[in-house]
């Protein structure tokens, strides 16, 4: 057993027991790093390509921040852009949202994947939010299908048929590739 161990020292270069008490963001820079990394990028959508019936409002439910509420003008499509980096693997999306308990919501929700102008979208999730309470809760995409996204925009689309949607922070997952040069 000694001899295994002593066999994995040396093909790994180092080797620990137990929980590490150093967080990982602490780690020198020159320290071998576990690639491919996973990113969550949490914000409102700030880049609308199509804003409908949104408008920045204060939170419904009290806390005071500002999240994207749907006006009296629906039903109307609207549509975001997701921020990546290219070479990405988009592995999920979320968001969340809070409704006003009607039969109503938002209708064929897509994230879609479109690599340059002019080439086909790839469809990663689909989903519809209907009757969502009056109170916040996540939009979360079944069977999100992961893509390597190489440039080109990612765009979460849908139809609102809902006054007093609220769209709060929206996570999209990422797991991004090494950069050049390391493990």
């Amino acid at each position: 057993m000694r001899s295994l161990l002593l066999l994995l020292v040396a093909a790994c270069g180092h080797v620990t027991t137990g929980a590490s008490q150093v967080p990982p963001d602490a780690a020198p820079s020159d320290s071998p790093s576990s690639c491919p990394i996973s990113i969550a990028n949490s914000a409102l959508p700030s880049s609308w390509s199509v804003q409908g019936p949104f408008a920045l409002v204060a939170d419904p439910a009290g806390s005071g921040e500002q999240v994207w509420g749907s006006n009296d003008h629906v039903p109307n499509d609207a549509s975001f852009f997701v921020p990546f980096e290219a070479g990405d693997r988009i592995t999920g999306l979320v968001f969340k949202a809070y409704g006003n308990g009607s039969d109503a919501g938002l209708k064929y929700l897509e994230v879609i994947y479109q690599p340059r102008p002019g080439v086909s979208v790839q469809l990663s999730g689909m989903g519809e939010d209907l009757g969502r309470p009056a109170q916040w809760g996540y939009v979360v995409f079944p069977g999100f299908q992961s893509t390597v996204l190489s440039g080109g925009l990612v765009v979460v689309r849908f139809a609102v048929t809902e006054a007093g949607y609220y769209i709060g922070k929206v996570t999209a997952t990422f797991e991004r590739p090494c950069p050049s040069g390391k493990d």
